[in-house]
């Protein structure tokens, strides 16, 4: 039941280990080129519009793994990095 989890230009999919037939693609805008992945979710990057500055913001969004659905997401306005790295 393994699966592989890539990035693309239009967002995030998950593929299957043995097959490579897509099990569920999730479209993100301005995703980040850096992700965390585990079993029980994957933590992705993406810019966001601010209200009220031209600047984008940093969100971070909690995918889950089984289907790509987003389960929770947190905007980080005082993140001034444009290309944050996720993981140490």
């Amino acid at each position: 039941q393994g699966q592989i989890v890539l990035r693309t230009e239009a967002g995030v999919q998950s593929l299957d280990a043995e097959t490579g037939k897509r099990r569920w693609f999730t479209p993100i805008t301005d995703l980040q080129p850096h992700a965390l992945v585990d079993e029980q979710s994957i933590l992705i990057a993406r810019k966001v519009p601010k209200p009220d500055d031209k600047k984008p913001a940093i969100q971070l969004a909690w995918l889950d793994p089984v289907t790509g659905n987003e389960r929770a997401a947190t905007l980080l306005p005082a993140l001034t990095d444009g290309l944050p790295r996720l993981g140490v």
